[in-house]
């Protein structure tokens, strides 16, 4: 510091070292909602099948994977046989008369069912 005062790291970031060298972001996938960090260790790990952008500051930035669904910051379910999901908080249904695995990522993962024809 050259005579001012340092100000802490802000959340979702931290400092190793001694000097002015700047703050590290948590990587993606992790967050950390403390201030002044001194450790990439106090970032913690998203939920599974869920992630987070570099830096991130609060649990609640942790959203659901493509072929997942859930609350940003809690436990992720596998999108069910029948529909698809793009990550976040929704789970849709295919289409009328088609058909998905368990843990469709996208709308074209619906088939026609039997019977049915589509493009």
């Amino acid at each position: 510091s050259d005579g001012t005062e340092c100000s802490a790291c802000l959340k979702g970031t931290y400092k190793m070292e001694m000097g002015d060298s700047a703050c590290e972001q948590c990587e993606a996938g992790k967050f950390s909602g403390n201030a002044a960090a001194t450790s990439p260790t106090q970032c913690k790990q998203c939920a599974n099948h869920s992630s987070s952008e570099a830096g991130s500051s609060s649990i609640t930035d942790c959203m659901c994977s493509a072929g997942y669904f859930g609350i940003r910051g809690d436990e992720c379910t596998r999108c069910i046989q029948g529909s698809f999901c793009m990550g976040g908080d929704q789970m849709l249904d295919c289409p009328l008369n088609s058909w998905s695995e368990a843990g469709a990522e996208i709308v074209t993962k619906c088939s026609c069912n039997m019977g049915y024809t589509g493009p």
